[in-house]
């Protein structure tokens, strides 16, 4: 009896070559999906596709934030900006920049109710999966807060 070699048909195979079960997926097949998927990436990145979270966005969130201001904060990768408020079970970081006069006055208010006004954003991390920061524009002590 002679041996038939088994291929992967179509419904439209002629009768009798059809194969009882489909052929594993092979090194091949795995290569062809892999093949496939890096050229949509590709095609994606060519044609500037962006997605819901991108930052790039000219649009704005303007923010007033009044809770417990934390400076001297440090976190795993330094994914931090040492500077936070919280605000019941809300955290922010709080993004002062370069200015040394806010620096120095965040320093001074350390532990204490402070509002902060600034704009939004969310930021991509490596540790931390996502980061909620303000880049500050304000920084005073809470109203009722001596």
């Amino acid at each position: 009896m002679e041996k038939q070699r088994v291929s992967a048909c179509t419904p439209e195979c002629p009768a009798g070559r059809r194969p009882s079960r489909p052929p594993p997926l092979g090194r091949q097949g795995l290569v062809r999906g892999a093949t496939g998927a890096g050229i949509v990436l590709t095609l994606l990145a060519l044609t500037g596709f962006q997605s819901a979270s991108d930052t790039r966005s000219p649009d704005v969130v303007r923010v007033e934030v009044t809770g417990v201001l934390r400076t001297g904060i440090m976190a795993i990768g330094a994914e931090t900006t040492g500077t936070m408020i919280q605000s019941g079970d809300i955290g922010w970081e709080l993004d002062l920049g370069g200015d040394a006069a806010l620096r120095a006055r965040a320093k001074e208010m350390n532990g204490k109710r402070v509002t902060v006004t600034g704009t939004y954003r969310r930021k991509a991390g490596v540790e931390i999966p996502w980061r909620e920061i303000v880049t500050v524009e304000t920084l005073q002590p809470a109203q009722g807060t001596p």
